[in-house]
């Protein structure tokens, strides 16, 4: 189901809000709903996607409570690395 234009606002302000373009670690983040009522039982596992210092953009996942952590982790992790070798400029 598309989200409409208040609701990605409101994740866009979300991943923001937990996400910050300087950390250098994957951030995950329970509670949600204290943020978007509508998020209760889901978790934020998100980190910042780098070309060198210049920030890219944002990696994460927004599911359950009871997801996979650690796979998760790793795999947001990996896209967010290999998003920097992708925009990476030819040599």
């Amino acid at each position: 189901m598309p989200l409409t234009a208040e609701q990605t606002a409101a994740l866009i302000e979300l991943l923001n809000a937990y996400v910050d373009a300087r950390q250098r670690t994957v951030r995950v983040v329970v509670g949600l709903e204290e943020a978007i009522p509508e998020l209760r039982d889901l978790v934020l596992i998100g980190t910042t996607a780098r070309l060198g210092q210049e920030h890219l953009g944002t990696v994460a996942v927004i599911g359950p409570t009871r997801i996979q952590y650690q796979e998760t982790i790793n795999a947001v992790s990996y896209i967010a690395q290999l998003s920097g070798k992708i925009f990476q400029p030819p040599q």
